[in-house]
């Protein structure tokens, strides 16, 4: 089974996590009893428990997190760079299977932890410089990546989120920086930490 947790901060419905793995004979209240050993409470959160991944999906449609692609305009998942929004659109509709949905489900998760962070420090709709921003970013990263990880996600599924919020995320260049800075590296590209191997974007 899964739970869909959705989370309301600031007037804001986005997609917190998707727990997999739930035992059928786990309750919500038990659910939620480990979710918050690991997680803290920020604004409200809301438990969905679903069977399969199409009742996963039709619960975002049902909150208006999935249409066509598109977000309402009081609705978001994580902030993506202008002219990229198709491209991102296709890339997620390509993740069908539990494993690639995980992915992109751990990076949009750890795009939201940091846009939280972002508001908390410079308020919402805030012009921030870029200096202070990628200060904060770094300073959050290494954290916010730990909460989005519940389930305990592969050194390959984690270079495949940084990939994804280095391409696509508004702020993707200050990871990116962040995660190459971890692994010694300065240069252009993105480093593949399992390999060490330096890929153009």
């Amino acid at each position: 089974m899964f739970c869909v947790v959705l989370n309301t901060y600031e007037g804001i419905l986005s997609l917190r996590h998707i727990i997999y793995g739930i035992k059928n004979s786990e309750t919500l209240e038990e659910v939620k009893e480990k979710y918050y050993k690991d997680f803290s409470k920020i604004g409200e959160d809301e438990f969905i428990l679903c069977e399969t991944m199409d009742d996963v999906n039709k619960t975002m449609e049902e909150h208006g997190l999935k249409n066509g692609g598109n977000m309402t305009q009081d609705i978001q998942n994580m902030k993506i760079k202008k002219g990229k929004e198709k491209e991102y659109e296709e890339y997620v509709k390509k993740a069908t299977d539990p494993y690639s949905a995980r992915v992109v489900s751990y990076a949009e998760c750890w795009a939201q932890l940091l846009e939280i962070e972002i508001e908390k420090v410079f308020g919402l709709g805030t012009i921030v410089k870029t200096n202070n921003l990628e200060k904060l970013i770094m300073e959050k990263a290494k954290e916010t990546a730990d909460e989005a990880d519940y389930d305990g996600i592969t050194g390959y599924m984690y270079n495949c989120a940084v990939n994804i919020l280095a391409n696509f995320w508004e702020y993707g260049d200050c990871i990116r920086k962040w995660h190459n800075a971890s692994l010694g590296y300065s240069g252009e590209g993105t480093v593949n930490s399992a390999i060490l191997h330096v890929k153009d974007q």
